[in-house]
């Protein structure tokens, strides 16, 4: 009788979809083998439902997916991130309102990071990040934009378990202390794929092609290539400089004028001198 029940069991799976999901426990199932093993077993469905004998005999081919219970999908559940506190100076990371995308980190030391320097500050916790997804080291945009400072070393992966450490640089000219307790940098949880990697002997072409650095314009207009020579080219030449050199001849004073006070000094005499060439 076992195999006459894989074999039931087998044709059921056939004409019902995988994510449906049958249950018998309102019914009796009366299994009669056939005399002839060709020939599937027929299945008698009797019901609950009725106390009196009441039955209805059908094939497995008759069997139909509207007379199973569908069991709903279960709901996915959001993806949680785990902290390890490990020491009684340790805080979990926070979030500084509802929709901020990433969680502050809290330093647990005083130190000082020196101008223009850099210095690991300790977090004491260690976190579990969420399959498919990474920790990436953000600097904060206070103390970004009043101190200078920027994160480094930033990628958190999903299989890390050691303590947190943020990396942080002073790219300021004025030292800077942390204390204990501060908000030192903040991370972002990030959905990520890791894509297969497969070696191939050529890549496929775009119309960028190798073009690199600067290849799609800079922060001005780029003149087109010649424009440059030819706008050089239209420049007036440059004429040569011609000094005015004042003699250390006395001074003559005028008669008086109509139109003018008297008593008006002028040079005596000026001489334009063209600067002398190297031999």
């Amino acid at each position: 009788m076992p195999a006459v029940t894989r074999a039931v069991r087998a044709h059921i799976g056939k004409l019902i979809p995988p994510s449906t999901r049958v249950t018998f426990r309102s019914l009796h199932l009366c299994i009669r083998s056939s005399p002839s093993s060709s020939s599937p077993p027929s299945v008698q469905l009797i019901s609950r439902r009725f106390f009196r004998s009441k039955s209805i005999t059908m094939s497995p081919a008759t069997i139909s997916s509207s007379q199973a219970t569908s069991v709903p999908a279960a709901v996915p559940t959001a993806p949680v991130l785990q902290v390890k506190l490990l020491s009684d100076k340790a805080k979990v990371p926070t979030r500084g309102s509802a929709l901020a995308a990433g969680y502050d980190i809290y330093g647990v030391e005083d130190y000082l990071i020196k101008a223009q320097d850099r210095g690991i500050i300790e977090t004491d916790i260690a976190v579990a990040i969420p399959a498919g997804y990474y920790g990436r080291i953000a600097p904060r945009s206070g103390l970004a934009t009043k101190h200078g400072l920027q994160t480094g070393a930033g990628v958190v992966d999903a299989d890390y378990r050691g303590p947190l450490k943020i990396l942080l640089f002073n790219h300021s000219n004025e030292d800077f202390q942390v204390h204990a307790g501060d908000r030192i940098a903040q991370m972002v949880i990030e959905k990520i794929i890791t894509p297969e990697v497969v070696a191939v002997p050529e890549l496929d072409n775009t119309e960028r092609g190798s073009n690199g650095f600067g290849s799609t314009g800079g922060f001005g207009v780029r003149p087109a290539k010649g424009a440059e020579d030819a706008a050089m080219k239209e420049q007036p030449e440059a004429k040569e400089a011609v000094f005015v050199e004042q003699t250390s001849e006395p001074v003559v004073t005028s008669p008086a004028s109509e139109n003018g006070p008297e008593n008006i000094q002028v040079p005596a005499t000026t001489t334009e001198t063209a600067p002398e060439k190297a031999e």
